[in-house]
């Protein structure tokens, strides 16, 4: 089982939690070149010399390749989009809240599956029976588990069962409606980036920016940083999920 720990250590490690709980070993860093724009070098016209004259024929320049727009690519593989279900006392309010901030920041499709019945007395039985619906062309599934006893860590991420469980019960602990409210939707959108294949972000008003404690997630932002958020969308289209055309936040247009 991972846990959600420090999401340094593992780029797709889960939502995070006291510096205090559970040691995990650190592996490398990911590079993020798409985060830092490239220096261009201009050069002033006035400044440059004038090329002899030849009588050579011009090289032919090949023109630019043309930029696809999400209709034009062919996905490579078909799978449903990551769903969202609860286990135990999750609110109407806040389930319908969450799914609402995944469909309009991810301009993806957020749908809502049946309530698992189980206790939630750990992750793993959560986590396995979470499983045990999923079909082999599912993504994968969040799960908002407001559990009967308490549990540790802010969520695990099992990426061998393709489940992500965040833990409701620590997420509304001394917050108020908006904070509580605002804490369940950054996890909502690292728990569908994480089962999407997406990183740590080193931007830190990106949603899967590193945090380490409580207040850090309340710093950190709600949504992707820009390079992040096109690279869900493009992994989408990749996996044939569509993207929503007409959505603010859709990076691919033509």
């Amino acid at each position: 089982m991972k846990n959600w720990l420090f999401l340094a250590v593992f780029p797709l490690l889960a939502l995070g939690c006291g510096a205090a709980e559970e040691a995990v070993v650190a592996t490398d860093l990911v590079e993020h070149a798409e985060a830092v724009g490239s220096q261009g070098v201009l050069q002033d016209a006035n400044a440059v010399e004038a090329p002899a004259v030849t009588t050579e024929a011009p090289r032919q320049v090949a023109p630019p390749e043309e930029v696809t727009s999400a209709e034009e690519v062919a996905p490579r593989e078909v799978h449903n989009p990551v769903v969202l279900a609860t286990a135990g006392p999750v609110s109407a309010e806040i389930l319908e809240r969450v799914k609402n901030w995944g469909e309009l920041q991810l301009a993806i499709p957020v749908p809502v599956v049946e309530s698992l019945d189980v206790k939630g007395e750990s992750f793993d039985e959560v986590a396995e029976a979470a499983a045990k619906r999923l079909a082999p062309e599912d993504l994968g599934v969040v799960v908002l588990l407001h559990s009967e006893k308490p549990l540790p860590n802010h969520g695990v991420y099992r990426p061998d069962l393709r489940v992500v469980v965040v833990n409701v019960n620590l997420m509304e602990e001394g917050a108020d409606a908006e904070t509580f409210g605002r804490r369940m939707e950054r996890q909502v959108i690292r728990g569908i980036g994480t089962l999407m294949g997406l990183e740590l972000s080193p931007n830190p008003q990106s949603a899967m920016a590193m945090y380490s404690s409580m207040d850090e997630l309340d710093q950190i932002g709600r949504n992707l940083d820009p390079p992040w958020l096109l690279r869900l969308q493009n992994r989408a289209i990749e996996l044939g999920i569509p993207v929503d055309p007409d959505n603010p936040y859709n990076m691919i247009r033509e």
